[in-house]
């Protein structure tokens, strides 16, 4: 396993703004056109080659287990489900997860992310750039309420949400992060273990506080977060007029209803 890549798919929040859609399930494990939200992530993953899984869970945590568990199935894989008493946040959970698994690096993966993302290019842009974490981005629309990830013009991240690196001045692009991080193991170690924190407040804000580089993979394709009933049907409508994301994404003709 030293040498693995392995996927973690982050399950346990507790889905307080799309409960009105999923009022007895946890968020990760609501049906969206046929399949479990949280499935759609572990399909990235397992397209581009990881085997070895990992999924936090917290509120509702069996409805997770129960929903994943047949998706990972039909993909001819398992994964370790990890429960968190407390909730550990993104990094702290990750952390707790990546303990279980191990591995050279981690693909983090939120459960409330549908994306049609090329996670080989990812990883391969990743390996280029050489830095310890690279995420996975994309383009912010004027409009968007999405936003606050800043790259320079070589690039890389230096500003998250308020926090910039001192020695970059310029010009800055605003875009909008995806939900994907790739995480080396150095740095998945760093974060503090059995102890909540958050990647994007607490672990880059000191990467960029003592001017380590931050990777950014630009995403092409079609990618929502889905953590509202609103980008719910915003999704919905996107897919339902093109037949080509739709088959990206895996999602049968007359699924969306």
């Amino acid at each position: 396993m030293a040498n693995e890549t392995v996927g973690i798919a982050l399950c346990a929040g507790l889905g307080t703004r799309l409960r009105a859609l999923c009022p007895s399930v946890a968020k990760a494990a609501f049906v969206f056109a046929g399949r479990p939200l949280a499935a759609y992530g572990l399909s990235v993953m397992a397209g581009a080659g990881i085997t070895t899984f990992g999924i936090n869970t917290h509120f509702m945590a069996s409805t997770v287990r129960e929903a994943l568990s047949p998706a990972l199935a039909k993909l001819g894989h398992e994964a370790i489900f990890c429960h968190e008493e407390v909730l550990l946040g993104t990094a702290g959970g990750a952390r707790h997860v990546y303990d279980a698994l191990g591995g050279e690096r981690a693909v983090i993966f939120h459960g409330d992310v549908l994306a049609a993302a090329d996670l080989e290019l990812a990883l391969a842009a990743h390996r280029r750039c050489g830095c310890r974490v690279t995420l996975v981005v994309a383009p912010r629309l004027i409009d968007d309420e999405l936003g606050n990830i800043f790259v320079d013009e070589a690039g890389d991240i230096v500003g998250i949400h308020g926090h910039r690196r001192a020695d970059r001045v310029g010009a800055l692009r605003e875009l909008k992060f995806c939900g994907i991080h790739i995480v080396e193991r150095s740095l998945l170690l760093e974060v503090p273990a059995d102890k909540p924190s958050c990647w994007v407040h607490d672990i880059y804000p000191s990467l960029l506080a003592s001017g380590e580089r931050i990777g950014a993979y630009m995403m092409p394709g079609f990618f929502s977060d889905m953590g509202t009933p609103e980008r719910v049907a915003h999704a919905r409508a996107i897919l339902q007029g093109s037949a080509a994301l739709r088959d990206r994404l895996g999602i049968a003709a007359g699924a969306l209803g």
